[in-house]
């Protein structure tokens, strides 16, 4: 068990990682305004999501390295 203000941290930093996965779902649909932006290069937002969705797991998986845990894609 960590300390609390480890565990604190830790839940927080999915929380965020969650929050950010979700806005980069929800974002098409919700119409023009949440597009990546007129200055922005063709084909941002796809590789925002497939960024997002490596590296949330990946970074799962280097703490339960770190951790000495047996790695698993859910906890």
């Amino acid at each position: 068990m960590p300390p609390p203000a480890v565990a604190v941290a830790i839940a927080v930093a999915i929380a965020v990682a969650v929050a950010v996965a979700v806005a980069v779902a929800v974002a098409p649909s919700c119409g023009p305004s949440a597009n990546a932006g007129p200055t922005a290069p063709a084909g941002t937002l796809p590789v925002g999501r497939l960024l997002v969705a490596v590296f949330v797991p990946a970074r799962g998986w280097i703490e339960d390295v770190a951790a000495r845990k047996k790695p698993s894609l859910l906890p």
